[in-house]
């Protein structure tokens, strides 16, 4: 996925108080876990998953939901924290391989073969967390994915080299 500026920078505003290797790592368009965990250092650890019922907002009906919560350390002092929601009703075919993920990244699923694409990133920045929300979407699927990242942690140890690689002038 190519980073297009003109499209992001109001909503990356919200990140201009931020550490820069924080900000950096916010804003980067490669997959989190290649860049956090090198060489198998410290797995994604899978916390739970379950089935969730969800109260629909755009309708009055509710949805049944996938959550799957894991954490990921690599080299850093602190965890980062991941949520993803997928519908019940869409976890079919490839999709379904998502309940036997394991300790793997969600992005081998969502960025193999057909691929999703990143419909919409949000930030919330709290006192001592910063939430990304990040909605990937491929035809009516959409998969909510929620990264609490701490702002207290040794980023700078990260490679910044692979950080906006696909950048367009």
């Amino acid at each position: 996925m190519k980073f297009n500026y003109k499209n992001k920078w109001a909503i990356e505003r919200k990140l201009k108080d931020l550490p820069i290797a924080l900000k950096r790592i916010l804003i980067d368009n490669s997959s989190l876990t290649k860049r956090i965990i090198k060489n198998n250092q410290g797995k994604v650890r899978l916390i739970s998953t379950k089935i969730k019922l969800k109260n629909n907002s755009k309708k009055d009906s509710k949805i049944y939901q996938y959550e799957r919560k894991v954490e990921l350390k690599g080299n850093l002092s602190s965890p980062i924290k991941a949520v993803s929601y997928t519908p019940v009703w869409a976890i079919k075919g490839r999709i379904n391989s998502i309940k036997i993920l394991k300790d793997k990244s969600l992005a081998t699923l969502l960025f193999r073969r057909e691929k999703f694409s990143r419909d919409a990133i949000y930030y919330y920045i709290t006192h001592n967390d910063v939430l990304r929300v990040t909605l990937f979407k491929r035809n009516n699927v959409v998969i909510r994915v929620e990264e609490t990242f701490p702002k207290r942690n040794n980023y700078e140890q990260l490679s910044l080299v692979e950080c906006r690689k696909n950048i367009i002038y």
